[in-house]
């Protein structure tokens, strides 16, 4: 499995993978999610028995850049 760092216009993106996949993966991710990355693309390795890439972009703010209409907290996160 290769691993490489690449940019997406100002996203930092990390690829995990093969070099001819028969699969794409993209998973948005948080900056606290990037130590355990590269055990995951493992993990989906061994288990799917199939050869994928795993496309990572990083977010800056998730809840901004996944959810970019207006959201009461109370109803995110049930306080």
């Amino acid at each position: 499995m290769t691993t490489e760092e690449i940019s997406i216009g100002s996203r930092r993106c990390r690829l995990f993978g093969d070099e001819r996949p028969a699969c794409i993966l993209v998973q948005p991710s948080a900056r606290h999610e990037n130590a355990a990355l590269e055990t995951e693309a493992q993990q989906i390795a061994a288990l799917s028995g199939m050869s994928f890439v795993l496309l990572t972009v990083e977010l800056e703010d998730w809840m901004a850049d996944l959810m970019p209409w207006p959201a009461l907290p109370a109803l995110l996160f049930g306080v």
